[in-house]
């Protein structure tokens, strides 16, 4: 589903590019909103449940035991860090690169290379989610995600970086939300009563809070920047660089928690962590081992 909504972004920012410098924004925006009741309208019709609903059946209570679990709320706080700097390479790489008086088009370039670039993160992620903790493959996407803004973007302004960055932080950062099903996939490990529904609206919900913040914090971002730039921290776009690269870093805090947690004693795959001897003094620390039937670090 995820990989099918990217695939989508590779078009679209082509067919808005050509709309801009054909009619301008208010035309652009009038004939996309058209666009999109004509094209998806239809489709309601279409929508069927995947599988038929039953005429008998025993309603359970819903269980919200997933709530009282810290790991779910640093986990839910780690997805909305994440969510603010999210769309900002989307929202500014066009405006970006004609500030570095590239052609227009190679703004629309970057950004369906994003697009493109999150279907097979998407996957990655989704394939991951399924065989590792829902922590750990957050952790992978948002090291690359940050990396990628900070070591790439942050200090080129060259095309063929800048589509390198574009292809890398599409891969990473948009394979992010692909590992709400192995979240989901933790909760119900821990109580079978809970819904993945409510799971998932709530982390969609809080996906939808930075993604409302990010507007009016990034526009508070943008400063002079220098003249004649050499790379991006020298631009307008200096701050909302890093804030995108400190934002992607810090959206893996469940993944900090639970390491923080296990480093301090707590449980590790059900058993005690092991102490290791350092002279006189005692650490405990986590096993580093991955196991298919049970998570890495318990999230209660």
């Amino acid at each position: 589903m995820w990989a099918g909504k990217a695939a989508a972004g590779a078009v679209i920012p082509f067919v808005m590019s050509g709309l801009l410098d054909k009619y301008g924004a208010q035309g652009a925006l009038r004939a996309w909103a058209v666009a999109l009741v004509v094209l998806t309208a239809p489709l309601l019709f279409y929508l069927k449940p995947r599988i038929p609903i039953s005429t008998a059946h025993t309603q359970r209570p819903l269980s919200w035991s997933f709530l009282k679990k810290p790991g779910f709320w640093m986990l839910q706080i780690g997805n909305i860090i994440q969510a603010l700097g999210y769309l900002l390479p989307p929202t500014y790489l066009a405006s970006y690169a004609n500030e570095l008086r590239f052609p227009s088009i190679f703004g629309a370039l970057l950004i369906a290379v994003v697009s493109l670039a999150n279907v097979p993160g998407s996957m990655f992620s989704g394939f991951l989610g399924d065989h590792y903790p829902a922590a750990s493959v957050i952790l992978i996407s948002s090291i690359g995600s940050s990396m990628a803004v900070l070591f790439l973007w942050g200090v080129t302004a060259q095309k063929a970086l800048l589509v390198l960055f574009a292809a890398l932080y599409g891969f990473f950062a948009g394979g992010f939300s692909s590992a709400y099903s192995a979240i989901v996939k933790e909760m119900k490990r821990a109580d079978e009563g809970v819904e993945n529904g409510v799971v998932m609206g709530l982390l969609l919900g809080g996906r939808g809070v930075g993604f409302m913040a990010a507007g009016p914090m990034s526009a508070a971002l943008l400063q002079g920047g220098s003249k004649d730039p050499k790379f991006g921290f020298d631009t307008q776009y200096g701050r909302v660089i890093m804030f995108t690269g400190a934002t992607a870093l810090f959206g893996s805090c469940g993944w900090m928690w639970t390491t923080l947690k296990a480093a301090c004693g707590s449980y590790v795959d059900g058993t005690k962590a092991p102490v290791i001897r350092m002279g006189s003094t005692q650490i405990q620390r986590p096993i580093p081992i991955l196991r298919n039937d049970t998570p890495l670090y318990r999230l209660g």
